[in-house]
């Protein structure tokens, strides 16, 4: 138990260091990620994120966590060590309109619904 314990404190150390970390992502960007991504050929037809705790968090198909920032990644994101959460923004860039996943090496495309 005692194992448990100190595993899941250093873990929440380590997230907070890699969001802490991030020279590029700033808190108040987070409102540009929200929202629900389109996905096909998954068991599950979206990807949700969302703000938590001042944090992007997303849930898809069963799975959710929080996605914290890849400090020489701008957009990009790391979601529980196993997969890599990249956005990529309108040809303003003012909006983030897609995403992508990549879990081990298979990539899931998800565009942006329309508020």
């Amino acid at each position: 138990m005692l194992f448990l314990v100190l595993a899941l404190f250093g873990y929440g150390i380590s997230a907070q260091a890699q969001t802490s970390d991030s020279s590029w992502f700033k808190v108040s960007d987070t409102a540009l990620y929200k929202g629900r991504y389109k996905v096909e050929g998954m068991p599950f037809e979206y990807v949700e994120v969302q703000v938590k705790e001042s944090r992007l968090y997303f849930s898809a198909g069963g799975y959710d966590g929080y996605l914290d920032p890849i400090k020489d990644k701008k957009e990009s994101f790391d979601a529980l060590g196993q997969a890599v959460f990249s956005f990529t923004r309108n040809a303003e860039g003012t909006d983030v309109e897609a995403l992508k996943i990549d879990y081990s090496g298979m990539v899931i495309d998800g565009k942006k619904e329309k508020k």
